[in-house]
């Protein structure tokens, strides 16, 4: 992302997935430097792990798109985190 600001279309992502989210967080960390210097970091409830990562309760993305995408393939914790 090109700013440490979280985009209105993210923000109403992360409102609907309150329940499933431990916490967030902007960070300038160069994650993709073509999509910006800003990524986001958001940790899931235990309940819940990534749907594209099973077993893992973060996501870590550049984009508003790509977190908005992982977020809504959240899935619920199908085996111990690691």
């Amino acid at each position: 992302m090109k700013s440490n600001r979280i985009p209105k279309t993210l923000a109403r992502e992360l409102e609907r997935h309150a329940h499933e989210i431990e916490e967030y967080w902007m960070e300038e960390d160069c994650f993709e430097p073509e999509a910006g210097d800003w990524s986001i970091w958001i940790y899931l409830t235990p309940e819940f792990e990534n749907g594209y990562d099973p077993g893992l309760g973060i996501i870590h993305e550049a984009t508003a798109r790509d977190s908005i995408d992982a977020l809504r393939h959240v899935q619920p914790t199908t085996r111990p985190r690691d």
